[in-house]
């Protein structure tokens, strides 16, 4: 007995380091008993039932790890109608083993070790300390409902007194086989009340920040249409449109304009693709073209007109221009 004793004090406190939650639990029993007197098994009279029924409650340990256990305090009773009637009134003290640890099931599979000392009664209303040890299997399903986890187990419980049945008979001891189905109510920790509550408002935060992204990106849209709608009127103001004559070939009178190349002729013609009013920006433009062009300032309206090409003839103009049209590049004739 000091060795089991021992043993389900290092089960229990092996883990002590782990996270250890209780619960209330409670559970309801059938017993066998197993002694002197043969017992009983038409359990279709509801005496029978009744006499070998039993009922505890106590607290339910659970870890993480594969170890569990209870600690229970209930009524057992033993009987076989006309024969004898017994009552057993224990403290029992129950380890739980997980077989099931390594598996990806929620489900354990326990294998119940434990101890219990109590009082028991017989037919003549005699009393003694008895104690019993205990060996069993129980099978363990969490999370049977939202508060709750279902358990079904057997027992076999070895007794110290030989009384139970009325007769002694030798140092053999009474024993009894239980069947049992126990509830668990898990209910809801605080650690695990928060974590819950954090996660929900986790899920309402992120709810209100992709509501917040989309606002923004609505905001962003619209800028964008702003922008490009601004940057369209911005190069229909900054880019002369062709004047189209019969000859498909746009003029400009030499009054309005002054070449910014020194020595040119009054009588050249150049192919203009692009007007600026500034000068920066048709340098810039003139960089990013990446053709043989020159600039030619315009005295009467301050505009910087990028000229692809200055020919002598209006011929050799209107030929130019019209394969800048061909590679759907706009252009005009601007005489010098």
């Amino acid at each position: 007995m000091k060795k089991l004793v021992a043993t389900l004090m290092i089960v229990f406190t092996s883990q002590i380091t782990a996270q250890i939650s209780w619960s209330p639990y409670s559970l309801i029993e059938e017993s066998i008993h197993l002694g002197d007197v043969r017992p009983s098994y038409n359990y279709s009279n509801l005496n029978v039932l009744a006499a070998n029924a039993g009922i505890r409650v106590g607290a339910f340990l659970s870890s993480p790890t594969a170890f569990s256990g209870e600690m229970t305090l209930g009524v057992n009773g033993l009987g076989s109608p006309g024969s004898f009637a017994t009552n057993l009134i224990p403290v029992e003290l129950v380890g739980h083993l997980n077989t099931l640890q390594q598996s990806k099931t929620n489900i354990r599979f326990n294998l119940d070790c434990g101890i219990g000392f109590g009082l028991a009664e017989n037919n003549t209303s005699y009393y003694d300390l008895n104690r019993n040890t205990i060996l069993g299997l129980s099978l363990e399903f969490p999370g049977t409902s939202k508060f709750e986890s279902l358990i079904f187990g057997i027992r076999y419980v070895s007794n110290s007194v030989d009384f139970l049945d009325n007769s002694i008979s030798g140092s053999n001891n009474d024993a009894t086989l239980r069947f049992y189905s126990a509830l668990r109510f898990d209910g809801r920790s605080k650690a695990h009340s928060k974590n819950e509550d954090d996660f929900n408002l986790l899920i309402v935060e992120n709810i209100q920040f992709q509501k917040t992204l989309k606002e923004k990106e609505i905001e962003i849209a619209l800028l964008q249409d702003v922008i490009e709608h601004y940057s369209r009127s911005e190069q229909e103001d900054t880019i002369m449109p062709n004047n189209s004559v019969e000859n498909g070939v746009d003029l400009i009178p030499e009054e309005k304009t002054s070449n910014l190349v020194d020595g040119k002729n009054i009588d050249e013609f150049a192919i203009i693709i692009a007007s600026f009013k500034n000068l920066e920006v048709a340098t810039n433009f003139l960089e990013e073209y990446n053709e043989n062009c020159e600039i030619i300032f315009d005295q009467q309206n301050g505009n910087y007109r990028i000229a692809f090409k200055i020919v002598d003839s209006i011929e050799e103009a209107t030929e130019v221009s019209r394969n800048l049209k061909e590679r759907n590049e706009d252009n005009w004739i601007l005489r010098l």
